[in-house]
């Protein structure tokens, strides 16, 4: 029993799994008292060119258009996250990035049980952009011209990062 508040002590809701080496490879996502409810936690990187368009990418193997983006990791922190989207995504990454706003909303796909809290850093495009060998193709869109069909949730950020 915790003695200042005098209720039970609660259990800590994020004991890693069996398989899992260590906490930092966890993805940072939460629930609590069982509930089927989960919170993710996620770094996006808008690169824009010289026009203002926006890098998207379509990676091999899997349907639509994305932005560079990762879940976060345990105990990761933000700038940590993107500075591994950057490097993760691009084998030349941006040289500089900023936070540039933070996002918050629910799902609306078939994982409707998810809120996300997405850090979107922005970063300028570097002459030498080059993406790693997993991805098809990196592309320059408007804001106003989306690439074609989404992949993941990425549909939701872009209505998002349009308001």
């Amino acid at each position: 029993m915790d003695q200042m508040l005098g209720r039970p002590a609660m259990p800590l809701p994020m004991a890693p799994s069996s398989d899992a080496q260590k906490w930092s490879e966890l993805p940072a996502k939460f629930t609590r008292h069982g509930a089927n409810a989960e919170m993710r936690m996620q770094c996006f990187l808008m690169i824009r060119d010289r026009q203002e368009r926006v890098a998207m990418a379509k990676l091999k193997d899997i349907e639509g258009w994305a932005f560079p983006a990762e879940t976060m990791r345990f105990n990761e922190s933000p700038g940590q996250a993107a500075a591994r989207v950057a490097t993760s995504w691009f084998t030349t990454p941006p040289r500089q990035v900023w936070l540039e706003r933070i996002l918050s909303f629910p799902a609306t796909g078939n994982e409707d049980n998810r809120w996300y809290v997405i850090f979107v850093y922005a970063a300028e495009a570097e002459s030498d952009l080059t993406p790693t060998a997993d991805t098809e193709e990196v592309r320059f869109v408007g804001m106003d011209a989306p690439p074609g069909e989404f992949a993941f949730s990425h549909a939701d950020v872009w209505a998002a990062l349009r308001e």
